[in-house]
């Protein structure tokens, strides 16, 4: 079926589609198709909105030939496309009859067209997306909110983007840190109760250094994707409040590169940012792959009391950490990884989803060009990894107690509409297989390192099912904050 520029091929399966096109010259404010947050983002990060297509009444029919397979295996819809200019990439953002949302890279690079697209003369790219049909019972009605709407109806939106800067026709190593180095740099922050979830907060200056160095401090490591004042927005504020009594104000967070650079290449910048002069005992909380960068941290207890610049670990509580990896970080799966960030969204605090939806856009940009060896930062959290693997070997200074937090997540029924749809196709286990996980890191991994080791961890808390705890859902629980404040406060 040829649809405005796009053919469509789904064997056995009906339905009637329709083309729209952006209403104004920025492609994004005339368009009902996104979220006024997601039309914020990628207008900031250069993404123009091509045409739309909302495909309804779909229903399945007489099979006639073999139908295209979507990356799940499972039987998909072929969208071919005309290939962008040259110097361009594009990609489909999808929302499905149960608002699920996801990202499609072409499936293989622009070539001789066949058939009906023929006449549209130029390559072609091939999209294929799950083969899905609205539920036949009534559509519930969803509390919270998406980054695409139309619900019931699936919605196909054309991106196009400049490709990621190439340097002699290889994509550059550097491309993603010069993103982050530009929108996302190295900084120590003030981590205030008034204002922990603003961007813009209290530098460390000379009189804080000489306060964070006069007693314990306490640390804070946002995860992938975040920045401290997006990663935490949800942190209880009294419980924000007592850890602030208890350290008697020395507490900060080190906002860190996640995609670019390694966790050891954070250490690196964190202590290059501390005065030589200046000696800190620290407490951490780090959350997701911030756990990677405490343990980097903390490998280097052996070397870092030899020079002028002395830093201590003494307390660790590792929130969601993939300390044993994640197969999201695999790169078969790296795709899968942002799926399932994109659809988190709807659940973050509202500080916190236009930062995470820029990285993402980002990431976004560099698979549609193979460019994941620009990413480092992501690739850390492989479970057989050198990273990983060389920091299984390097553990914790006897002093260092460390505590984990993690979950196994299912979704509550009500106003979690597209993470609800994710539990009952069986996308959300289906690269864990049968492992509890958080939607992201495997529940176990928070201790469990592999090849037979484990962190000796002083104290541990799992939130069952019952709790509907995700990866990003940690802070605004009360508990959560409860066991933070008591772990990091007891003797």
């Amino acid at each position: 079926m040829l649809v405005g520029r796009a053919v469509f091929r789904a064997p056995g399966l009906d339905g009637d589609v329709a083309v729209s096109r952006p209403h104004d010259a920025d492609g994004f404010r005339g368009s009902a198709t996104f979220s006024e947050q997601l039309r914020t983002v990628l207008a900031r990060e250069d993404v123009e909105a091509r045409e739309s297509y909302t495909i309804s009444r779909t229903r399945e029919v007489r099979l006639g030939s073999a139908p295209s397979r979507a990356s799940t295996g499972e039987p998909g819809l072929a969208v071919e496309l005309p290939a962008p200019a040259e110097g361009w990439s594009q990609v489909i953002l999808a929302s499905d009859e149960a608002g699920v949302v996801s990202w499609h890279l072409a499936e293989r690079p622009p070539g001789p067209t066949r058939g009906a697209s023929a006449s549209r003369g130029g390559g072609m790219q091939t999209f294929v997306l799950r083969r899905t049909v609205p539920p036949a019972e009534p559509a519930e009605q969803p509390a919270t909110r998406g980054i695409v709407g139309a619900l019931g109806r699936k919605v196909l939106q054309v991106l196009v983007f400049r490709a990621v800067e190439e340097v002699g026709g290889r994509v550059a190593r550097w491309a993603s840190g010069r993103w982050e180095e530009e929108k996302r740099p190295y900084r120590l922050r003030g981590f205030e109760p008034d204002s922990f979830q603003l961007e813009e907060t209290t530098p460390i200056d000379a009189a804080a250094w000489d306060r964070l160095g006069s007693g314990p401090a306490l640390l804070m490591l946002h995860g992938t994707f975040s920045r401290a004042h997006s990663g935490f927005a949800a942190l209880q504020p009294d419980a924000l409040q007592e850890m602030h009594q208890a350290y008697a104000g020395r507490v900060f967070a080190f906002d860190h590169y996640t995609l670019s650079e390694t966790p050891d290449a954070n250490v690196d910048a964190f202590l290059a940012r501390v005065p030589a002069e200046v000696d800190l005992e620290l407490d951490v909380v780090a959350h997701s792959r911030g756990g990677l960068v405490a343990r980097s941290l903390g490998a280097r207890h052996g070397d870092l009391s030899a020079g002028a610049k002395r830093v201590r670990l003494r307390n660790v509580v590792f929130v969601a950490c993939p300390n044993g990896g994640t197969a999201l970080a695999d790169a078969e799966h790296m795709r899968s990884f942002v799926d399932r960030y994109t659809n988190l969204l709807s659940l973050l605090p509202d500080t916190a989803v236009l930062d995470v939806l820029a990285t993402i856009v980002d990431v976004i940009k560099h698979l549609a060009v193979g460019a994941l060896d620009a990413m480092p930062g992501l690739s850390a959290m492989r479970r057989d990894g050198d990273i990983l693997s060389g920091l299984r070997d390097t553990p914790f200074a006897a002093e260092t107690r460390a505590f984990g937090l993690a979950a196994d997540y299912e979704p509550a029924s009500a106003g979690r509409r597209a993470l609800a749809a994710y539990a009952r196709d069986g996308l959300m286990d289906r690269v864990f297989g049968s492992a509890s996980n958080d939607l992201v890191v495997p529940t176990s991994s928070c201790w469990d390192l592999g090849g037979g080791r484990a962190l000796d961890l002083a104290d541990r808390h799992v939130f069952e099912t019952s709790a509907a705890v995700d990866h990003t859902g940690f802070f605004g629980n009360a508990e959560a904050s409860s066991r933070l404040v008591t772990w990091l406060t007891q003797p």
